[in-house]
This record gives C-alpha cells, structure tokens and sequence, in this order.
C-alpha cells in the first residue's frame, strides 16, 4: 500500500494554461519536498473547493490576483472559473457560432468543484536522490463527451452558472485525464 501525502495547502492550487505548454503540448507541474516514499496513486481537484472559498477574498492569498490576472475569476462574490474555454465552432447548421465555456461554482449556491483520483500503472518511487515523473494526459475533448456526450446546439456551447449544463460539464471534467506513464528516475 502506498504512502498520502498532502501538498501544503499555500502552494496547492495551480492554473494550468495551454498557451503555457511547450511545442510537445506538455505543461509541466513541479512539486517539491514530497517525502520519500512510495505513492500508488494521485488525487487533485478541478476547480476551487467550498473550504478555500469560505475563507474569503482574504484567505486566498496571492492566488486571488492570480486568477484575475489569468481571467480564471468573475468577481470574488460570484467565484472562480474552473474551466474556460473560448472560441468558435461550426455544424451543419451553423459556421463560426462563438464557444464559450466559462465553468465554475458560483459561490456557495452552485458547486461544480470535482475531486479526481488516478492510480499509477507502477509504484512511484519518490526518494531524496530521484524526481520521479508522472505524465498525465488531458483529453479535452471530454468536457464535452466524457460521461455525458453534449450537443454544442443544445446550449453546451455556451455554459456559464446553469445549474444543469455546468453539473454536465464538471462531471465530464473529471473523465478527462489519465496517467500515462511513470518514470522512477
């Protein structure tokens, strides 16, 4: 059985942005002073739970202007956005018709955080003389046919704060990703 470990909650909470990937499309997520030990599997969250946010504006640290900055953040009364993304898209119907997937919670009324847990194909062996690796995949194509399969022209194409198509899509958000290899270095 594996070792828990939980990331210090003042550096635990990342923005993770295409734009930042290098030209293989890999975004790299360092974290460091993990104890040596072995670890079988990996939990994380897709979004901003309700105990960050019931700690006020105050109570996100820098994290707060970050997610302005980055355009993840409506205002601090409504929340965070967990997921956006912005474009056009083109049908039968229809050609260049604007995407936008601006999903979050809203507050404490709309909870669309969603906790993910992957298990590792191999033990990773975490040790002070080694930095394993753990490269996990994202399909994106999920948010919109991941346990749910959406129609954009049912109004997938734009989600913001509807109780029903955020729940969707934040469902969907969690059969996105996979690991895909471990290296013990």
């Amino acid at each position: 059985m594996g070792n828990v470990y939980e990331y210090p909650f003042n550096e635990n909470i990342f923005i993770v942005d295409e734009a930042n990937a290098n030209a293989a499309g890999e975004i790299w997520i360092m974290l460091e002073d993990i104890p040596a030990a072995n670890y079988t599997n990996v939990s994380f969250g897709v979004g901003v739970d309700q105990d960050r946010y019931a700690m006020g504006a105050e109570g996100q640290g820098e994290f707060l202007e970050t997610a302005d900055e980055a355009g993840m953040l409506w205002s601090w009364a409504t929340g965070f956005k967990f997921i956006r993304m912005d474009g056009s898209f083109s049908s039968s119907s229809v050609t260049n018709d604007d995407l936008n997937v601006h999903m979050g919670s809203v507050g404490t009324s709309l909870d669309n955080y969603r906790a993910v847990s992957l298990y590792f194909p191999n033990t990773v062996l975490v040790r002070t003389e080694t930095q394993p690796e753990i490269h996990i995949k994202s399909d994106i194509s999920k948010v919109f046919d991941g346990s749910t399969s959406v129609n954009l022209m049912d109004g997938y194409n734009q989600v913001h704060v509807d109780p029903e198509t955020t729940a969707v899509v934040a469902n969907n958000i969690m059969t996105m990703f996979e690991v895909h290899h471990v290296h013990n270095n």
